[in-house]
């Protein structure tokens, strides 16, 4: 997902923004208007799609679990064929891109290099198991004096408004029990979130953090995302796995992991603030992810 935020950064023009936008079926590319939820920037749809079209595997957390999440909002050979012909990205899992889509780039010689020098040579595994066709944090290019300012001014925003920022969280629900026991999650999500309003001029504003969205918020974060639990984790489900609420799913945190289970700290069940602990099949499942510690 962080290359993902690459790409967005450094090599997408506004035509190609704005095409996406309509593409993909959102009303904004990256937080113009503050007051839409976050599924409607296309930004973030971005990221989603692109970790799914690339490696669309079951054991990627990214898989869509129905037509409404982000990862869904294009088919994987479209988005690749799309993606090929914006920027000359290849538009097949093995890396190649198609005699159609060299034709489309031919135009962009110097464009087709600068992505060729993000784009991960297959042939490798990643520390998850993920096929090298995976975009990688390792290809991440190196930020601008411009980012490196918007993201200096999302961190001291944090550093003014992060306490009182957590204090909302504060009402019982599952989200309250993580938000004070990995703050430092939220924090990075507020600084990314931040950090893309300051890059683009607009108005900055913090995303929605209803349990089902953490795990996307964190991959746009640059945070570790996994199907696997590790001790100090949260634990994200979508509606309905495993009991998860709908519309808003459900949050907790990792206690503990043994060899075929794990056990989290969770909080609202029943009723806000009523706290309890439940134990878990530790293998991969579809709609349920980790934000590694």
């Amino acid at each position: 997902m962080e290359y993902a935020q690459q790409v967005q950064y450094t090599t997408l023009s506004a035509q190609a923004r704005s095409q996406l936008t309509s593409r993909l079926g959102a009303p904004q590319w990256c937080y113009e208007d503050p007051t839409l939820p976050s599924g409607d920037n296309a930004c973030e749809r971005f990221a989603a799609t692109l970790a799914w079209s690339y490696w669309p595997s079951a054991a990627n957390s990214m898989q869509p679990s129905g037509p409404s999440d982000w990862s869904a909002s294009m088919s994987p050979e479209a988005f690749r064929t799309m993606l090929s012909q914006l920027i000359g990205a290849p538009d097949r899992l093995d890396g190649s891109t198609s005699q159609t889509a060299v034709r489309t780039t031919a135009a962009a010689p110097g464009r087709q290099r600068q992505l060729a020098a993000r784009t991960p040579r297959r042939g490798t595994q990643s520390t998850h198991g993920a096929p090298a066709t995976q975009p990688q944090a390792s290809a991440q290019a190196p930020l601008t004096d411009a980012q490196r300012a918007a993201r200096a001014r999302a961190r001291q925003e944090w550093a003014v408004q992060g306490a009182a920022f957590l204090l909302s969280f504060r009402n019982g629900q599952c989200t309250d029990l993580v938000a004070r026991t990995r703050p430092d999650v939220v924090a990075r999500i507020y600084e990314a979130s931040w950090t893309v309003g300051f890059l683009h001029s607009t108005t900055p504003s913090t995303p929605d953090f209803v349990a089902r969205n953490w795990a996307t918020l964190a991959r746009l974060a640059g945070l570790t995302v996994s199907t696997r639990p590790l001790v100090g984790a949260v634990v994200v489900w979508q509606p309905g796995v495993e009991g998860a609420d709908a519309p808003t799913g459900h949050v907790a945190v990792v206690t503990s992991v043994g060899g075929s289970s794990f056990t989290t700290r969770e909080e609202n069940v029943g009723s806000p603030y009523h706290y309890y602990s439940r134990t878990y099949a530790t293998r991969p499942l579809a709609g349920r992810a980790f934000i590694l510690p």
